[in-house]
């Protein structure tokens, strides 16, 4: 029964289901099954002891390592220039996808290359509107200054077709129709990226999920990474990127090994595979 929820997708991005929304859909179950054995309909509840937390979750291969990153960042070279930059930084950044397609022009420090989350596109019954980000907290988060000349590219294009469309607003990525982007517009043109040019399947969460291992294996703080990604908790964190902290740990050692070694003592630790 739970992998079949877990093997759920979400209908506007075709990603799997959150973690928490598992555990909701259990919980549901739990709640009729009991009413159900109330009712004397059944005399036993299937799931009674089936146990599922938001802690359980861990992350299931749905990232990149620094190889698949150069092949993807290659590949990306001829294509549109939209997606180019939604996903240069969405992986510099660990951005949702709400929160990606929620982005204005006002978000954006150009001169200290930083955005402010402050908000994420909901998508109900076909409705598009600006919601709070999913922990209703505010957030800034540097991006490489490399990104500039695109997204000034970029901008310059959205302009173009919001004039032609006779529509004046400031988001950052647009439909066509010069209102939001749909996000299974862009988790649709992701999937169909990776398969053409024969990169590793993920989904466009896992360009978030890629963004955390690459820190954490380099040995940035779990507490500054789990502020990066709007997690509430930096426990939430240290339990979905497990993968990445054996590195960190290996390359703790490495640096203790060098001393008692009479080894270099490089305080700059790499990245341990």
């Amino acid at each position: 029964m739970l992998d079949i929820i877990k093997a759920k997708k979400n209908k506007n991005t075709g990603e799997p289901i959150a973690e928490r929304t598992v555990r909701n859909y259990m919980n549901i179950l739990k709640a009729l099954f009991r009413t159900a054995m109330e009712l004397e309909i059944i005399k036993k509840n299937p799931i009674e002891n089936i146990k599922y937390t938001v802690d359980d979750y861990q992350l299931q291969n749905n990232y990149y390592d620094l190889d698949d990153i150069n092949k993807m960042i290659f590949a990306l070279d001829d294509e549109p220039l939209v997606y180019q930059f939604a996903i240069l930084l969405t992986l510099s950044t660990g951005l949702r996808l709400g929160e990606l397609i929620a982005l204005t022009e006002d978000d954006f420090n150009r001169e200290e290359h930083y955005i402010t989350i402050s908000k994420a596109l909901s998508e109900t019954k076909g409705k598009k509107e600006y919601s709070l980000t999913k922990t209703k907290k505010i957030r800034v988060e540097y991006y490489p200054e490399e990104l500039e000349q695109l997204l000034d590219e970029h901008l310059e294009i959205e302009a173009l077709k919001k004039q032609q469309l006779g529509v004046e607003n400031n988001l950052i990525f647009t439909g066509i129709k010069g209102d939001f982007i749909a996000k299974k517009t862009i988790s649709d043109w992701f999937r169909r990226f990776l398969i053409r040019n024969g990169l590793k399947r993920i989904t466009f969460h896992g360009l978030r999920h890629t963004s955390a291992t690459m820190l954490l294996a380099s040995g940035i703080p779990l507490k500054n990474v789990a502020e990066r990604l709007g997690h509430s908790r930096a426990s939430t964190t240290a339990n979905i990127y497990a993968h990445a902290i054996p590195r960190i740990d290996k390359d703790a050692a490495n640096v203790f090994s060098n001393i008692l070694s009479g080894g270099t003592q490089d305080k700059n630790l790499k990245v341990v595979k």
